[in-house]
């Protein structure tokens, strides 16, 4: 694989954000917990998770431009994921990942009888989205990061358990109304194999981001906030044909400057809407507000 292209992308996302803010609008913030992850759907409308004292939820914007400054959006849809599948009882939903129209996203944490679970919704209306496909129940590790990536005809799932030190990875068929994953297998950063690496270090990854390139290669992106409080992107590149140990390589990293509050400890995510043209990268500031704050870069 020849990574350079994809380096040179990741490299020539800008360190400086513009920030842009969503109003709360008609809609309450959830009591307790926090905002968790954060995606670009398309043009106008991000997709943005949390937590709350009793349940998991995301929330959608709509912006009247993504990429202009000092534009405010606002909430347009507020979903409870618990109120969709009626026995789950998590509080806690994770960093997730779209595909399309499609979304992944994780819950965990609650008095659910489940470590974790990863449901699925299809966004095709932004204002009605839809739950579809069968819930993955988890009973070995949380659910806090989630990738999601099209192969061919098949997806593939990365789901990041406790700071991500493992990832389990599971496939479907990419069938939007009948969703049926497999674990295929686990990587374990106990056990990571880090010849060729750039450097040895494993971040607490609380977002996990899949990316192809032009030639369908397959690249991983993990968001952190390291032990000196510098945001931090990871690189990765992903060989699904490779050993478990040895799926993943390091080949970048990359330092970002937030501003007003936002941070990757809480919501990060990669957006490859401009992609192959470029990548870019959102986060946002951990509570709710009278104006959610939102950095992209």
């Amino acid at each position: 694989m020849n990574a350079s292209k994809i380096i040179q992308s990741f490299s020539d996302i800008p360190g400086t954000p513009v920030v842009f803010k969503i109003q709360q609008d008609t809609f309450t913030a959830p009591e307790g917990g926090h905002i968790q992850g954060i995606q670009q759907l398309d043009k106008k409308h991000l997709v943005i998770s949390g937590s709350s004292n009793n349940k998991a939820y995301f929330f959608i914007t709509k912006m009247k431009g993504i990429t202009r400054v000092k534009r405010r959006g606002i909430i347009t849809k507020m979903v409870y994921i618990n109120n969709d599948f009626p026995s789950m009882r998590h509080n806690h939903a994770s960093g997730f990942q779209l595909v399309d129209n499609l979304l992944a996203i994780g819950t965990e944490g609650g008095t659910d009888t489940n470590k974790s679970s990863v449901v699925f919704y299809d966004l095709t209306n932004p204002d009605d989205p839809k739950p579809i496909g069968a819930k993955i129940d988890r009973q070995e590790d949380t659910a806090g990061a989630i990738g999601l990536t099209s192969i061919g005809d098949s997806l593939l799932l990365a789901v990041g358990g406790w700071d991500s030190d493992r990832i389990d990875f599971y496939s479907a068929a990419f069938n939007t109304t009948q969703l049926d994953f497999k674990l295929l297998d686990s990587w374990h950063t106990d056990n990571k194999n880090t010849d060729g690496w750039t450097d040895s270090l494993w971040g607490s990854y609380q977002s996990l981001n899949f990316v192809k390139d032009e030639a369908a290669n397959l690249y991983l992106v993990g968001f952190y906030q390291n032990e000196a409080a510098a945001m931090i992107a990871d690189l990765y590149q992903v060989n699904l044909q490779e050993a478990s140990e040895k799926r993943l390589q390091k080949i970048a990293s990359k330092q970002f400057y937030t501003q007003e509050g936002a941070s990757f400890k809480n919501g990060a995510g990669l957006s490859t809407l401009n992609f192959p043209k470029r990548l870019n990268v959102l986060a946002t500031e951990r509570d709710w507000n009278l104006l959610i704050r939102v950095n992209y870069w």
